[in-house]
């Protein structure tokens, strides 16, 4: 997977409602997981630090939040075993806005030291 890919994946604890999640640092040699963030409509969650618009991807449909804080580390083993079940690819994410994101999630205190530096 490369920087701005983007999937809808179920998470715990139900696996019953997808989201839309985008990448923002590929595997590397030391490194075979991406690094992920997540789009919610739950502003409570996610905060305001990063706001998608109705369309900037077409499974945005409306004001949206990126959850830094929910950012994964996911083996790209996991991404294969899991596609068709839990995962599902997307089209990836217009390469400014995936810049954007990743300009706000280095500066984000919502995302650990550890997950930064993969950017």
């Amino acid at each position: 997977m490369n920087v701005g890919d983007c999937f809808m994946m179920s998470v715990p604890p139900k696996y019953d409602l997808p989201h839309l999640w985008i990448v923002i640092a590929a595997p590397t040699p030391e490194d075979e997981s991406i690094l992920a963030v997540n789009v919610t409509s739950d502003e409570i969650r996610a905060g305001r630090e990063f706001v998608l618009n109705g369309g900037d991807h077409g499974r945005i449909k409306h004001e949206s939040f990126v959850s830094f804080s929910d950012a994964l580390l996911i083996p790209m083993s996991s991404i294969k075993r899991l596609s068709g079940i839990l995962i599902t690819t997307e089209k990836p994410m217009h390469f400014n806005l995936v810049n954007q994101i990743i300009v706000v999630a280095k500066r984000t205190a919502s995302m650990s030291d550890e997950k930064k530096t993969r950017l």
